[in-house]
């Protein structure tokens, strides 16, 4: 069984959770742990041991190819034979297996955008597949299927509104009232044509290792970036069909669907855990306008579509107060 150590290392917050890292995690934000005593939520160390093999319970689809497997008391994420983390059943506790340190930076990246939002469903937190942004008062959450614009969205908005990004593909909320959101990863991965039809700056833009044709888009924000209220969600969609965007305020049972379908689950096969997330995130509904959004596949009309969202936002802040 693994247990938390008190070890040095590097320290970042995670969706509101203090995390120390044996390594440095690409997009997360650094705490200065001399103006925090108390201990971190999760310790990563790293191990030489051999990656265990576990029992294999579910096989991700993605780039990753993730396998997620029960290894005793405590969960493993594999990426290959050899490299994978082993997760203590309290979640506080992580032990990376990779032999070949060139490979340590894509364990990293699989840490911070697969199994960080994982494991914060261990800590209380409502993790989503899903982009955020905030403009310091609240929250915007983009929700859609793969493809559907949430990445270029993402740095559109924050291009050309200035909000800050939260997360470009896990959301992370508490069950607060109101929902707050918690900054994961500052930044977003976009193709590069959409790094040309945005104009996003040279100099907030760098190639990503593993994402041929992508570039990381960071804007350095404004302050520190803490929690903010979630104060609409828009549900994101393509429709080649129309040469106009169509906005409206959703509601019924339909809309619980799309959005249950965007929550993660840290072991996919447990049905009480997801019955649970599915409830909270009917709360959730009962409790933020969510909005339908469908828009040609132009960057021509991108304007229009951050034009279209600012009134959401404003429309929704309204509403809410």
């Amino acid at each position: 069984m693994l247990n938390p150590s008190a070890g040095a290392g590097v320290c970042h917050d995670f969706g509101g959770l203090r995390i120390r890292s044996a390594f440095r995690l690409p997009g997360l934000a650094l705490r200065d742990e001399r103006q925090d005593a108390r201990s971190a939520d999760i310790d990563i160390s790293l191990s030489a041991a051999p990656l265990p093999i576990g029992r294999h319970l579910y096989q991700y689809l993605g780039r990753y190819r993730l396998a997620f497997a029960a290894c005793g008391d405590d969960w493993l994420f594999r990426h290959s034979d050899e490299i994978g983390v082993t997760i203590a059943a309290s979640g506080r506790a992580l032990q990376c297996h990779c032999p070949d340190a060139a490979r340590l930076p894509l364990l990293a990246e699989i840490i911070t955008r697969r199994v960080l939002p994982r494991i914060s469903a261990l800590h209380g937190r409502m993790p989503m597949h899903a982009a955020t942004l905030g403009d310091g008062q609240g929250a915007t959450m983009l929700l859609g299927s793969s493809g559907a614009g949430k990445s270029t969205m993402t740095a559109a908005l924050a291009r050309h509104l200035g909000w800050d990004i939260f997360s470009d593909d896990m959301s992370i909320l508490g069950d607060e009232r109101p929902h707050m959101v918690f900054p994961t990863v500052r930044g977003v991965s976009v193709w590069q044509q959409s790094q040309r039809a945005l104009g996003l700056p040279a100099e907030d833009c760098q190639p990503l290792q593993n994402y041929e044709g992508k570039v990381w888009y960071g804007p350095a924000p404004a302050a520190a970036l803490r929690p903010q209220p979630l104060e609409a969600v828009i549900l994101l969609s393509f429709d080649d069909s129309r040469e106009n965007i169509d906005c409206r305020r959703l509601s019924g049972p339909h809309v619980l669907v799309k959005v249950s379908s965007a929550l993660v689950a840290f072991n996919p096969c447990d049905r009480d855990a997801i019955a649970a997330l599915i409830a909270r995130a009917r709360q959730m509904i009962a409790e933020v306008p969510i909005y339908g959004l469908a828009y040609p596949r132009d960057y021509r009309v991108l304007p229009d579509v951050v034009d279209t969202i600012r009134s959401i936002r404003a429309d929704a802040l309204g509403e809410l107060v």
